[in-house]
């Protein structure tokens, strides 16, 4: 999982891994394959995705690009009891899958190019995993592996006035959209709440996830209200968000 770990002031931010593994079976081969002569046998695709950095969410969505980047078709599972009918012509295809995309608006798919915005924060795990696929004259089986695309985050701060009001963490120059090959664009800032914990002095966001930063560097604010004015204080981290 992508991950930052930074020290500020009195602050810490930390980030949550997952480290849990597990293989899920994403497809069964379905029907059988055409015998029409004077045409293309269409063979359908047994995928197995896994993750080495966590569990994969449902639901998942498969893609499947030509060589040239041109889409082709995709199919949506809804669980690991359902299973893949996605049946290519042969040649060579560029397969993508995604999950965690809760939140997310996907757009037309035209190429595997076409962009998709990301919302600035997200309360789940943006997942993707590719393969290069061949298809003959038999059914193929692809193994993907999927890995997080964003970073997950929790901040803590300490010794903040007892007086506060309300408490933030704004984090800058973070990507705001994503193709189909992971290549991230855009710039964004997120601004995190943090809740007073029962602990004296120490403020605490909920768990987020945040897309990494498009810049050489990572810039964090944290924002306090009191009564009588509001204070901010920030810290460059010198390299970006991953």
């Amino acid at each position: 999982m992508k991950k930052i770990l930074i020290y500020t002031l009195a602050a810490c931010l930390s980030a949550v891994s997952l480290t849990s593994c597990e293989t899920v079976d994403l497809a069964e081969i379905l029907g059988k394959d055409s015998d029409s002569k004077g045409s293309a046998a269409m063979q359908t695709l047994r995928i197995n995705a896994t993750s080495t950095e966590g569990t994969v969410t449902y639901p998942v969505t498969v893609y499947a690009f030509m060589s040239d980047g041109s889409y082709v078709a995709s199919q949506t599972i809804a669980s690991a009891s359902n299973s893949l009918s996605l049946k290519l012509a042969p040649g060579t295809y560029r397969i993508v899958a995604l999950a965690g995309t809760e939140g997310l608006t996907i757009p037309e798919v035209d190429n595997i190019n076409t962009t998709i915005d990301i919302p600035s924060q997200n309360t789940t795990a943006l997942q993707m995993g590719s393969a290069n696929v061949t298809i003959g004259t038999t059914s193929v089986s692809a193994y993907i592996n999927m890995g997080y695309m964003v970073s997950g985050v929790r901040f803590t701060l300490s010794q903040v006035p007892e007086d506060a009001t309300d408490v933030s963490v704004t984090v800058s120059n973070i990507a705001s959209a994503m193709d189909f090959t992971g290549t991230t664009s855009g710039t964004s800032d997120v601004t995190i709440p943090l809740s007073e914990t029962i602990e004296y002095g120490v403020w605490s966001s909920s768990e987020v996830y945040i897309m990494p930063s498009n810049a050489s560097s990572t810039i964090l604010t944290i924002n306090i209200t009191r009564p009588d004015n509001a204070e901010t204080y920030s810290y460059t981290h010198s390299s970006g968000l991953e």
